[in-house]
């Protein structure tokens, strides 16, 4: 495919009869001579077409990273995972003696071999039932480590404290330019409307078959979608409407 060019940071922004939606780069897309097959956009469910289409940028909201958790709930999920360990291992060596025993002749149960192995099973189950014991308290068993073990999960948790406030303090100065790449009024033939923001619009690859923009009842349909631009003011304090500005089509109609 050869590079959009000027239109590198555009998408097409497709509505479905059904009422989801998503926004693909105009790159992805790529050129096509006009013989040639196109590309498949978005993956449509079995009786769903594309109803609108229209040209918006591909600005996108930041994606925030998981909310952050506190030092108990990080020890927690420390301790679940070994657990979740312990029993793994402890199926796979009682896997493994099954395997044995079943090749081998049988011995006297009071041989060594016999009693290390049952040990050692013994050994293993007893710390899968502490941990299941500790596990019920966990709470409580944080509060009483030691200062320098408790800090490191309360360091944790302070980096994705940290990290998850920067990330909305960025998602928060991007809101207003965001809010420039104005609204979708999505129409059904049953009378309901819905107006989206674009950017919550997500950029999706090709293959994925988009979000719900409106929820559509059994035997109702999208049938027009419409772009809605704020109106801005040029040197003498006039608005400007967005067809006056010439950066964007309305959505075209093709039901």
């Amino acid at each position: 495919a050869e590079s959009a060019g000027p239109f590198a940071g555009l998408c097409a922004l497709l509505v479905t009869r059904l009422g989801m939606g998503k926004r693909v780069r105009i790159g992805d897309i790529g050129f096509r001579l006009r013989y040639q097959a196109g590309r498949r956009c978005i993956k449509l469910q079995d009786g769903d077409t594309i109803t609108s289409m229209c040209i918006v940028p591909g600005d996108e909201m930041p994606v925030l990273p998981p909310k952050p958790r506190s030092p108990e709930e990080i020890y927690q999920e420390e301790r679940a995972e070994q657990l979740d360990r312990l029993k793994q291992e402890q199926e796979m060596q009682h896997e493994e003696q099954d395997m044995q025993l079943a090749e081998q002749p049988e011995e006297d149960p009071d041989s060594l071999d016999c009693v290390a192995a049952l040990a050692g099973a013994m050994t293993r189950a007893l710390e899968v039932a502490t941990l299941q014991i500790r596990s019920r308290s966990d709470v409580h068993a944080f509060a009483m480590l030691k200062d320098n073990d408790r800090a490191t999960y309360e360091e944790t948790a302070e980096r994705e404290h940290e990290a998850y406030a920067a990330a909305m303090e960025a998602r928060h100065q991007m809101e207003p330019g965001l809010r420039r790449l104005g609204q979708l009024i999505v129409c059904t033939a049953g009378g309901s409307a819905a107006h989206v923001n674009v950017s919550a619009v997500q950029v999706q690859r090709l293959a994925n078959s988009g979000q719900t923009l409106i929820d559509v009842p059994p035997g109702d349909e999208v049938v027009s979608a419409c772009l809605i631009l704020p109106a801005e003011e040029d040197a003498d304090g006039h608005a400007l409407q967005a067809a006056e500005r010439g950066q964007f089509q309305a959505l075209a109609d093709l039901a």
